[in-house]
C-alpha cells in the first residue's frame, strides 16, 4: 500500500522516551502479543487512556468499538510479517470520538527476530505545526460534507472522513473485502468493472447502491481515483461520496406523479401508451390479441351537479378499486381524465374472449351499488372494447375502443359494444367525411343561410339566424347535425367557428346600411368555443373588424352544454356577456341539470325546443311544457322565442301563451345571404 511500508525497525537499548516523548503523534512498542510495552503520552491523549494505565494491555483493547477490526487487522500483520495501515474511533474522555489512524511495522532485535510491533497513532484531523499541507488537507476532509474513504489494494477500508462516517454509519472498516460498504450488486459491479476502469484510466464516475446505517440501502454519487506505488502499481482508490437518496425518491415521486392519475393513483395516458405498445409487441409474437376496454360513467355530470364534486371524486376513486379486483397482475387500468377509463388485457383469443373479460370490468361496476358517503349510488357504464389485429399501432387501437364505447352511448347507454366490421365501415366513412370537411374549408366551401325570428306581437322580423349548409361533391347537402358534430369531434370547429362568425358579422353589418331597422344577427356556438378562455377575445376582435355593433350579435348554446359544472358556465357566459353582446340558450327544455340554475346565468333569451312545438294544443302536455318556459322567461325578464313553428295553429297558441317571437317554415325556410335583404322590410300576418 501506498505510504504504508516502511522497513523493519530493529529495537535497541536506546531510551525511546527521550527521543520520542515530545513528537505529536503516538509511538508505542508491542511484544510479541501485542500487549504495548511502551508508548509515548501521545498514545494516551489520542486513545483517552492514561499511558501507565495503558502498558501492558492488548492495543485492540484501546480502540474502542473497533477493537475487533484493529485486533484482526494487526494479527494479520504479525502474521504475515508485513506493516499494518488501519483506523479506529477512540473514546475521549470527554465522551466525543476522536479517528485515529494507525501504522505498524515489525520490530526486530539485534539479530533479527521478531520481538513485536512498532508502530504510531495519528489524529486524522490534527492540526501540526510542522506541516501545514497536511493541516489544510486534514481540515478540508473533516470539514467537506461529502463522504471521504479510501480503499487499499486487498479490498480494505482503512479511512473515512467524519461525513463518511455518518453516512455509512455501522460499516466495519477494516474488513478483507468491502462487503460493509457495498450491496452484492454494487460490489460485483466493483470488482467487475470500476477497479479496471480505475487501473487504466485513473478514475471512475456514476451511481452505486451502498450501505448505509444498519445496512439499509442508499444511493450514492461516486467518484474514485487511482493512488499508485511507485512502480506505478495501482495501490489504492479514493473515494468521494454524495447521498443522493433523498434525492432519488424525489425524482422517483416527480416520476409517479408523471405518469400517474393523482386521484385513483391509476396510470394516465402516457403509461397507458408505453404499456399498450409493449403489449401488442407480445402479442405480435406469441400470436395473441391485446383487448382494449373505454368506458365512462353515465350520467356522471349529474352526480357532480346533484351531490358535489366530492362525492363524484369518491365514486371515481371506488371505481378504480373495484376493477383492481377483477385485473389479472398483468393486466392495466388507467383514468384518462373526467370519468374516463381503459382497462387493457393482453392474452385474448377471441372477440368473445375479449367481450368476456369486458363483462367482468362492467358487472363488478354494476352488480352491487357504491357506498358514498351521501348514501348507496347505483352506477351504469358505457363500454366499447377493440381487438388487435397484426400491425395495429397503439392510438388506432385507442380509437377503435373509444369509438365503441361512443355507440354504446348512442344505444342507449349500460351497454358494452365491440369494435366490428360495421362500426369499421362507420369509423371509416367518418375519417373521409372529416378529410372532405377539412378541404372544404379551406376552399371556403361552406356557407351561411339565414332564417328570419318573427315577433308574434308585429308581424316584423327581429333576428336572423346564420346556419352552415355545405353541399358535399358526391353526397349532395348535408344536415348541419352531420358535419357540425363533426367538427366538434375533430377539433376542426377551433378553425370553422370564426370563419362561420365573421362572414355572418359582415352580412349582418350589410344589412345596416340597407335597412333602418336591422334584424339581430344569431349565430350557434358549441361547447368547446364556449369553453376556450380566449373565445371571448376572439369574438371581439371579429366585431372590431367587421364593424358590426355587439349589441347587435346573439350567441346561441345548446342547453345540454350548460350541463355540468354551473360554476364554469356561469363564468364562461359571463365573459361573452363582458363583449357586450346578447345570448340565447338553444333547444330549451330538453336538459335538466340547466332548469335549476337558470336564473344564475347571463341569458337573454331562451329557445322553447320544437319538440314542445310539434304537440302544441292536441297535447296537453307539451302545451303545459311550453306554458311553463314562456312563463319561466318572462319571470326572468327573459325573450321566450318557439322554435319549428308549421301552422298557424301553433301562432295561436303560442300568441294566447304570451311568447314573443317565432322561427319555423311557415314564416320561411332558411335562405341563402343573397336572398336575405327582401325579408328584412317584410311584415308577417300574425
Amino acid at each position: 500500500m501506498a505510504g504504508a511500508a516502511q522497513p523493519d525497525t530493529p529495537v535497541t537499548s536506546r531510551a525511546l522516551p527521550d527521543l520520542l516523548d515530545g513528537v505529536p503523534i503516538g509511538v508505542f512498542l508491542t511484544d510479541e502479543d501485542l500487549r504495548l510495552v511502551w508508548a509515548n503520552p501521545r498514545v494516551g491523549e489520542l486513545t483517552g487512556v492514561r499511558v501507565e494505565d495503558a502498558t501492558g494491555r492488548s492495543l485492540p483493547e484501546l480502540a474502542g468499538p473497533d477493537a475487533e477490526r484493529v485486533d484482526r487487522a494487526l494479527r494479520d500483520a504479525w502474521e504475515r510479517q508485513e506493516p499494518a495501515l488501519t483506523w479506529f474511533r477512540a473514546q475521549h474522555t470527554d465522551g466525543g470520538r476522536r479517528r485515529v489512524q494507525l501504522r505498524t511495522t515489525i520490530a526486530r532485535d539485534a539479530h533479527g527476530r521478531s520481538v513485536g510491533l512498532i508502530g504510531s497513532l495519528d489524529d486524522v484531523a490534527a492540526v501540526t505545526q510542522s506541516d501545514d499541507s497536511a493541516t489544510r488537507a486534514a481540515t478540508i476532509l473533516e470539514s467537506s460534507s461529502d463522504a471521504v474513504f479510501s480503499i487499499t489494494d486487498d479490498s480494505r477500508v482503512w479511512f473515512l472522513n467524519g461525513a463518511a462516517e455518518d453516512l455509512f454509519g455501522d460499516a466495519e472498516i477494516g474488513e478483507p473485502t468491502v462487503q460493509a460498504l457495498f450491496t452484492s450488486e454494487a460490489l460485483r459491479r466493483f470488482e467487475s468493472e470500476i477497479i479496471g476502469q480505475v487501473d487504466v484510466e485513473g478514475a471512475w464516475n456514476g451511481e452505486l447502491t451502498m450501505r448505509g446505517r444498519g445496512g439499509t440501502p442508499i444511493y450514492v454519487e461516486v467518484t474514485f481515483r487511482a493512488e499508485r506505488d511507485p512502480a506505478g502499481r495501482l495501490s489504492e482508490l479514493h473515494g468521494v461520496a454524495r447521498d443522493m437518496t433523498d434525492r432519488r425518491r424525489v425524482e422517483a415521486a416527480w416520476a409517479h406523479r408523471a405518469l400517474h392519475d393523482p386521484l385513483t393513483g391509476l396510470p394516465n395516458r402516457a403509461l397507458l401508451l408505453d404499456h399498450l405498445e409493449k403489449a401488442l409487441a407480445r402479442s405480435g409474437r406469441d400470436g395473441t390479441h391485446v383487448a382494449l376496454l373505454f368506458f365512462d360513467v353515465d350520467r356522471f355530470k349529474l352526480v357532480n351537479d346533484t351531490r358535489g364534486h366530492d362525492v363524484g371524486d369518491d365514486l371515481l376513486c371506488q371505481i378504480a378499486d373495484r376493477i383492481r379486483t377483477v385485473l389479472r397482475p398483468h393486466d392495466l387500468v388507467a383514468r384518462l381524465g373526467g370519468d374516463e377509463f381503459v382497462v387493457l388485457f393482453d392474452g385474448v383469443e377471441s372477440e368473445s374472449h375479449a367481450l368476456a373479460v369486458g363483462r367482468r370490468v362492467t358487472e363488478v361496476i354494476e352488480t352491487d351499488p357504491m357506498a358514498l358517503p351521501s348514501g348507496e349510488l347505483s352506477v351504469t357504464i358505457s363500454a366499447g372494447i377493440a381487438l388487435s389485429h397484426t400491425g395495429t399501432p397503439p392510438t388506432r387501437l385507442m380509437r377503435e375502443a373509444d369509438a365503441a364505447m361512443y355507440r354504446a352511448k348512442e344505444r342507449g347507454r349500460a351497454r358494452l359494444e365491440l369494435y366490428d366490421d360495421d362500426l369499421r365501415r362507420q369509423v371509416a366513412e367518418r375519417v373521409a367525411l372529416s378529410d372532405d370537411l377539412s378541404r372544404a374549408m379551406a376552399d371556403n366551401a361552406i356557407a351561411l343561410h339565414y332564417q328570419p325570428f318573427v315577433s308574434l306581437r308585429t308581424g316584423q322580423v327581429t333576428g336572423m339566424e346564420a346556419l352552415a349548409r355545405w353541399n358535399h361533391p358526391t353526397r349532395g347537402p348535408l344536415p348541419p347535425d352531420e358535419f357540425i358534430g363533426l367538427a366538434e369531434q375533430t377539433g376542426l370547429i377551433d378553425q370553422l367557428g370564426p370563419v362561420l362568425l365573421r362572414n355572418a358579422c359582415l352580412h349582418a353589418r350589410s344589412w345596416q346600411t340597407e335597412v333602418a331597422q336591422a334584424p339581430r344577427l344569431h349565430v350557434n356556438i358549441s361547447a368547446r368555443q364556449l369553453a376556450d378562455d380566449q373565445f371571448p377575445t376572439v369574438v371581439r376582435n371579429i366585431l372590431a373588424e367587421t364593424g358590426l355593433a355587439p349589441h347587435r350579435l346573439c350567441l346561441e348554446i345548446s342547453e345540454s352544454d350548460l350541463q355540468g359544472d354551473t360554476e364554469v358556465a356561469v363564468s364562461a357566459l359571463q365573459r361573452l356577456k363582458d363583449v357586450g353582446l346578447d345570448l340565447a340558450i338553444d333547444d330549451f327544455g330538453t336538459g335538466v341539470s340547466s332548469l335549476p340554475h337558470l336564473r344564475s346565468f347571463p341569458v337573454d333569451l331562451l329557445k322553447v325546443d320544437r319538440s314542445f312545438i310539434d304537440g302544441l294544443g292536441p297535447d296537453p302536455e307539451d302545451s303545459a311544457i311550453a306554458a311553463a318556459i314562456v312563463s319561466l322567461a318572462h319571470n326572468l325578464e327573459i325573450e321566450a322565442v318557439a322554435e319549428g313553428v308549421e301552422t298557424v295553429e301553433q301562432v295561436s297558441e303560442l300568441q294566447a301563451l304570451g311568447c314573443d317571437a317565432a322561427q319555423g317554415y311557415l314564416f320561411a325556410k332558411p335562405m341563402a345571404a343573397a336572398e336575405v335583404l327582401p325579408y328584412l322590410d317584410h311584415v308577417y300576418a300574425v
